[in-house]
């Protein structure tokens, strides 16, 4: 991590596994190979990493609207 300049709380196994889900949410893939890459059961679970993408587009639209 140190090498890669990875620090807080995404300097971490699951910290890893975590970006590595939204950034291919982001990139479009779909949430259901997403699913099968992850390994998770249903697609329930992975949806969970829909929310902070959703997060992320309500702070973009903020700062669109305050500017």
């Amino acid at each position: 991590m140190d090498n890669a300049n990875i620090f807080g709380s995404m300097s971490c196994p699951k910290g890893l596994r975590h970006s590595f889900a939204v950034n291919a949410l982001q990139k479009g893939v779909p949430l259901t190979t997403l699913q099968k890459w992850m390994g998770h059961s249903s697609l329930e679970i992975t949806s969970i990493y829909l929310q902070i993408i959703n997060q992320e587009e309500v702070a973009f639209a903020k700062r669109i609207w305050e500017s």
